[in-house]
């Protein structure tokens, strides 16, 4: 069990927006390999998504890192169970840090990090001006194709708001 926080969505999204699924992704630390499942996520009033994503095959141990990405999102690792951040986008991951895995469920509560916007369809693992052309097209819409590829921070409208996600996306270095 997850409970995740998305930049932008700071209540419970416009209706028929209110379910997303999540990629999540584990690996040991001695492993490049990520295996990936998905799952489906629903949000509370306060915009805290929570929802189960299962890897039967995975044995109990304290080696992991998780990889958490959202529908419009760009994917955050993740290597302890009580992550932190003092701004929004800041948390990063320490290389001698680590999640354990029990046998059974696991809940850990990511809400205090905030995965970042801007990975839209069609996705390239980044934030970059193709993802503000996709907003820009957008700008304006309330139609559900609109909705489904430019409404990050889903309120029912692709805006300024949404736009301004992006931008702020784009300040973060992921390369270091």
């Amino acid at each position: 069990r997850l409970k995740l926080k998305f930049q932008g969505i700071l209540t419970q999204p416009h209706a028929n927006q209110d379910v997303m699924t999540v990629r999540v992704g584990v690996r040991t630390r001695d492993t490049t390999a990520i295996v990936y499942r998905t799952g489906e996520f629903s949000s509370d009033a306060k915009g805290i998504w929570s929802g189960l994503v299962f890897f039967p095959a995975l044995p109990p141990g304290s080696d992991y890192v998780l990889y958490v990405k959202g529908p419009k999102h760009i994917q955050k690792e993740i290597c302890t169970a009580n992550p932190y951040e003092t701004y929004e986008g800041t948390y990063r991951c320490d290389d001698t840090q680590t999640i354990t895995l029990k046998k059974g469920e696991n809940s850990f509560d990511f809400s205090t990090i905030y995965l970042l916007v801007g990975d839209l369809p069609v996705q390239d693992e980044m934030a970059n001006s193709y993802d503000l052309a996709t907003i820009y097209k957008y700008l304006g819409r309330t139609d559900q194709e609109a909705l489904d590829n430019a409404d990050l921070n889903m309120d029912g409208i692709v805006d300024s708001q949404d736009f301004s996600l992006v931008i702020k996306a784009l300040s973060f270095r992921f390369d270091d």
